[in-house]
């Protein structure tokens, strides 16, 4: 017999052993298994994602102004030119407007879409103060008019040192604005936070670092 004879009988269907037959079974279980790790792999990718969007980098700001509200964040503003120093949320911008009286000048910061936080300082006449309560009532309808806005709380004109201070809560489009006007001897400032919800802790840091200068 030749070596391919020998090879042919020893490779023959007859002689040779039957494969190991794979449990129908298992086969499925591994399976499942397989898919069920990387659903949990999705799962946590997915939640990572949500986590880093909402937490570092989310658009709208909002993690931005809980954590300025908590006093963790802000970016200061002072300027004896403009007389008052304050901090906001987060970067800001100067604008300067010519007015019959003097400059008026607005400083804002836009942490997201739907925030704004701003001091406007504005000249008004020295006698603005001798009736401060009348002029705080008319610079606080003049506001909501010019930003067709709504009044829905107000605070009575109150004496603080010397100088006038009025609270006032509107409301517009779904957004709630918190202003403060604060009357000096000549000119006044108004202090505004614009949110999309009612939370009044972002106001509450605005007035609180919000400090006057020059004289009052």
């Amino acid at each position: 017999m030749t070596e391919t004879e020998t090879s042919r009988e020893a490779t023959s269907p007859e002689d040779a052993e039957p494969p190991e037959a794979i449990p129908v079974g298992s086969s499925r279980k591994n399976l499942l298994t397989i898919i069920a790790a990387w659903a949990t792999l999705v799962l946590v990718i997915v939640a990572a994602g949500w986590f880093v969007w909402d937490q570092l980098i989310r658009p709208d700001g909002g993690d931005l102004v809980s954590r300025y509200a908590d006093g963790d964040e802000g970016v200061t503003y002072e300027s004896i030119e403009d007389q008052f120093g304050v901090i906001f949320p987060s970067r800001w911008r100067r604008h300067v407007t010519p007015s019959a009286l003097g400059d008026v000048t607005r400083v804002e910061s836009t942490p997201g879409p739907d925030y704004l936080f701003s001091v406007t300082r504005a000249p008004v006449p020295e006698t603005a103060l001798e009736n401060f309560k009348q002029s705080l009532r008319e610079s606080a309808a003049d506001f909501a008019k010019a930003h067709n806005a709504k009044i829905v709380v107000e605070t009575p004109s109150m004496p603080f040192i010397d100088m006038g201070v009025k609270d006032v809560v509107m409301e517009k489009g779904g957004s709630t604005w918190r202003v403060r006007f604060v009357l000096a001897t000549d000119r006044i400032y108004t202090l505004e936070a614009r949110t999309p919800n009612d939370d009044d802790g972002p106001f509450k840091r605005l007035v609180e670092s919000f400090v006057p200068l020059g004289p009052r």
